[in-house]
């Protein structure tokens, strides 16, 4: 089993400045740029990567702090991690001073339908990620206990096929910033300092569309709807989150996609509450099932029927439980538990025979209870000062 903690080289209680403190040594240390050709200095910067973006993020951290790597896969999904995700160094600069300046250009070659190359110099500061993309779904409380897969309809931005994401048109390349002179910045001097900004022509890159895509716009990417897959596991509650990983809108310049978040909303039922994984559901029962007992059956959520014992003499509002009858335990084996609250339905007419069996009943049961007619009487004389 993996410790992040210890990958890191961190405490279980470590804070936030003291897990990137962590991360920027040891990255800088087993970067694939300071170590050509060394599959295991790869291997450990993957690994120190996983474990930061798992401990930087609050949530994460707080269900890997619970439930391990296990419980996190249940969570976001099978890698914990997203290794090279650009998100992860934003704040780390110094990391990436060392590599500029060519130490981590790259040229990619595309070969188009009508016979020519182009090529295009990028470095990871041209590449946008994506951006993540959030769906609420909607469901009802029999698809939480079941389970579910459905194909959702989810607008998005796509890589446009018609400059297929170089954001140029036709043959055209990028061209250097005129503005900035393909430096990214332009730098002022105030007094003896230099105050350095960024371009506002080309974003930072250095570099600008010379012939921008009449179908994108020079971005690279169009609005579309695109149909995803979704596993539903059964258990599912209210907030919580399901991650669809690369179903984001789609980066720039070679950027990674976004990830979709789908948001679980668990709809309301007309007979059963739900708390956590248990089930609560009110049962009502005659006057008469209450006093001498019976058996009876009552609904479950997956449709079939329960047989529940009615002891003799129970009272309105008791609650009997039935252990494994509730909600699938999302987190691990089981089920929670059915709790069944009894109401005594009490008949609203009753006949002048029934009326003198039930009095004399009560006579016998509830003496201090029963109806007395003329003990009130009398009661209600004395109050009002009255005489025989």
């Amino acid at each position: 089993m993996k410790d992040y903690y210890a990958i890191l080289g961190v405490p279980r209680n470590a804070t936030e400045e003291e897990i990137k403190k962590a991360y920027r040594r040891l990255a800088l240390q087993y970067h694939p740029d300071r170590n050509p050709g060394n599959k295991e200095a790869e291997e450990k910067f993957k690994e120190i990567t996983e474990a930061y973006s798992v401990l930087i993020d609050k949530e994460k951290r707080a269900i890997y702090d619970r439930y391990g790597v296990e419980g996190l896969r249940q969570h976001v999904g099978s890698d914990p991690g997203r290794y090279w995700n650009p998100e992860i160094f934003r704040d780390f600069e110094d990391i990436f001073r060392w590599f500029m300046n060519g130490g981590w250009e790259r040229i990619f070659h595309f070969s188009w339908p009508w016979g020519w190359e182009s090529s295009w110099m990028g470095s990871p500061r041209d590449a946008v990620p994506g951006e993540d993309l959030q769906y609420t779904l909607e469901i009802s409380l029999e698809d939480a206990y079941r389970g579910k897969t459905l194909s959702l309809k989810v607008p998005k931005r796509v890589v446009c096929s018609h400059c297929r994401g170089t954001g140029t048109e036709g043959r055209y390349r990028d061209q250097v910033c005129p503005v900035c002179g393909g430096t990214g910045a332009i730098q002022s001097q105030r007094g003896f300092l230099v105050i350095g900004r960024t371009c506002p022509e080309c974003g930072g890159r250095g570099r600008v569309v010379a012939n921008p895509c009449n179908h994108c716009h020079g971005e690279g990417r169009v609005a579309d709807t695109r149909t995803v897959e979704v596993h539903i596991p059964p258990g599912v509650d209210t907030g919580m989150q399901i991650r669809l990983r690369g179903e984001g809108d789609a980066g720039i310049r070679g950027g990674p996609p976004g990830d979709l978040y789908i948001l679980i909303k668990v709809q309301e039922h007309a007979v059963f509450r739900r708390q956590g994984d248990d089930l609560y559901v009110e049962q009502p029962i005659s006057v008469f099932q209450a006093l001498v007992g019976d058996e009876i059956e009552i609904p479950t959520l997956d449709g079939r029927k329960e047989t529940l014992r009615i002891e003799p003499g129970t009272q309105p509002g008791t609650i009997i439980k039935v252990p494994g009858r509730g909600m699938p335990r999302v987190q691990g084996n089981g089920y929670g538990d059915l709790y069944v609250q009894l109401k005594v339905v009490v008949p609203t007419q009753v006949d002048e025979e029934d009326r003198a069996v039930l009095e004399k009943m009560a006579r016998k049961y509830h003496p201090d209870i029963a109806p007395q007619p003329k003990r009130m009487f009398r009661r209600m004389r004395d109050f009002f000062g009255g005489t025989h």
